[in-house]
């Protein structure tokens, strides 16, 4: 409800018959309300604005297509294949963004990698240390194999060696 009046469940503001409908419905409560309706004023259009309207619709109603008799399922037509295409150029846009996410991050990676040398420069090759980063199946792989190729566990005994790993292992 909207100053008294209870507006259709199924009022579409666009379609200008219902907003016709509930203009007259406030129009009614504002009379039954004591308060004089004011209807807005149209605005003078001068003469040579107005000859140019004219001329125009003439030259619309001359146009071939005026006469068609299907001219109205043509613009039905017309105007579903340009919602098709606006709604596929927003999905081919997401499309793209996507794409270039995963891409840039998998360009990212790979920088990381070949910084650390584990590719080759370009990142076309792997190297040895790439290898071995290959052959590691953790959550920490790179942080293992940084680890095995600085030599932290070289100084560790078996039980803390056993230990550390356990915090690596996947299962």
């Amino acid at each position: 409800r909207v100053a008294g009046v209870k507006v259709p469940r199924h009022f579409h503001p666009e379609n200008q018959a219902d907003r016709r409908c509930l203009g007259k419905a406030f129009d009614r409560v504002l009379e039954g309300l004591g308060r004089p309706v004011v209807k807005p004023r149209r605005a003078a259009v001068d003469a040579e604005l107005s000859d140019q309207i004219t001329e125009l619709r003439s030259q619309m109603k001359a146009h071939p297509c005026h006469s068609c008799p299907d001219r109205e399922s043509h613009a039905r037509f017309a105007e579903r294949a340009m919602r098709l295409r606006r709604r596929s150029e927003r999905e081919l846009t997401k499309a793209r963004a996507k794409a270039t996410s995963i891409a840039t991050q998998f360009e990212r990676i790979v920088l990381v990698l070949e910084a650390l040398g584990y590719l080759g420069t370009g990142g076309d090759t792997v190297t040895d240390a790439g290898r071995m980063l290959s052959g590691i199946y953790s959550e920490l792989d790179l942080v293992t194999a940084e680890a095995i190729r600085r030599g932290v566990f070289d100084g560790l005994d078996c039980p803390q060696l056993a230990a550390v790993l356990s915090t690596i292992v996947h299962e």
